[in-house]
């Protein structure tokens, strides 16, 4: 039986902590990290065993040579029957990451965030069944978890504006007396949370997000008209019928850009004098050695995502903004050109060879 979908949108509130709390909220998402990368380790070892499969083999290759949509469908299902028969489900994955949790995590975090971090892996591993690699998370590269359901694990509680997140619980930041789109959109249900962090200097700084059911209250009103739009790689182009508008996307971005620059420039020379025997003489890092990293390395490497971060929420903004002045102008029915920008990625990597 196919899963029931409604409508959904994301409600993002800042989660309150002291030393305590952000220390165990630090510790979830490493556990997840670990317990992510060990079901890796399991899915290599049964993929190796899979590609050894002759049938496996024969229904990928039709698969790649078919043309016919129907037909490829069913060379699909057949691969995907072989790959059960290895213990590569996303039930398989949830059952094995339920008998690490009662092995190594047992009371550390809920059963319903560990399946939810099998069912990332079963998305990598979907993509693996047809040729490409699984990868393991880099340390400290895992910023987020989120449980299934919102009466487990990560529990808001409206009554007192709190959430309790794996038996400890935490205040939320205030909602703003003039923030009136927050106030309404926090009185939809909620489907289920989760929680991110964001780098904010040389710390994190810790938000939930809950999943609302429904259809998000409205911020902006809807102009009447019909709006064409031609997309470009760093301009769009409108044109609703009495006003032609020519705009570029995130005009101030090289701002960002130079802080991004800067930052990594700065921890590329803390990571060469922390590391100089990771290194060969013409200064090309040597497969194989492994970088330690110094107190400084990772207040440079923070301070690094922090400029990441801020470059990537102002083009966000930018662009937000935008698409927001042109559906206030005229945008009840809106046609855009499509454009495939991966050949235009292609392009401009063939020009610069």
């Amino acid at each position: 039986m196919a899963k029931s979908t409604t409508p959904s949108f994301i409600v993002t509130r800042r989660i309150i902590t002291d030393k305590r709390g952000y220390d165990k909220l630090n510790k979830i998402e490493r556990i997840t990290e670990r317990m992510y990368n060990a079901g890796v380790r399991h899915c290599i070892k049964q993929l190796n065993e899979l590609k050894k499969d002759v049938w496996y083999q024969y229904c990928l290759e039709q698969f790649f040579a078919c043309k016919d949509e129907k037909e490829s469908k069913q060379w699909s299902k057949e691969i995907f029957i072989c790959a059960a028969a290895y213990q590569l489900t996303e039930y398989d994955l949830h059952t094995y990451f339920g008998r690490g949790k009662a092995s190594g995590y047992e009371g550390g975090i809920g059963i319903n965030i560990v399946q939810k971090t099998a069912t990332a892996l079963y998305s990598a591993v979907k993509k693996a069944i047809f040729g490409k690699k699984v990868h393991f998370r880099k340390f400290e590269e895992t910023f987020s978890f989120e449980d299934k359901k919102a009466t487990t694990g990560i529990i808001y509680k409206p009554e007192t504006d709190t959430v309790t997140i794996c038996g400890t619980i935490f205040k939320l930041k205030p909602v703003r007396e003039n923030d009136i789109w927050l106030q309404n959109a926090m009185g939809y249900k909620v489907k289920y949370c989760r929680v991110i962090r964001e780098p904010f200097g040389v710390h994190y700084h810790f938000f939930l997000q809950l999943v609302m059911e429904g259809i998000p209250p409205q911020k902006h009103t809807i102009g009447a008209g019909t709006m064409a739009i031609d997309p470009g790689v760093s301009t769009m182009t409108s044109y609703n019928g009495s006003k032609l508008s020519f705009k570029e996307l995130a005009p101030d971005v090289n701002r960002y850009q130079e802080e991004v620059i800067k930052e990594q420039n700065r921890f590329s020379k803390l990571t060469r004098i922390n590391n100089p025997e990771c290194y060969d003489d013409r200064g090309v890092h040597i497969k194989g050695m492994r970088i330690k990293f110094s107190k400084s390395m990772k207040r440079s490497k923070m301070r690094l995502r922090t400029a990441y971060r801020k470059q990537r929420i102002y083009v966000e903004q930018s662009n937000n903004n935008l698409v927001n002045e042109w559906l206030e102008a005229s945008g009840s029915v809106v046609k855009i050109e499509t454009m495939n920008y991966n050949n235009v990625i292609n392009f401009s990597k063939k020009q610069k060879s």
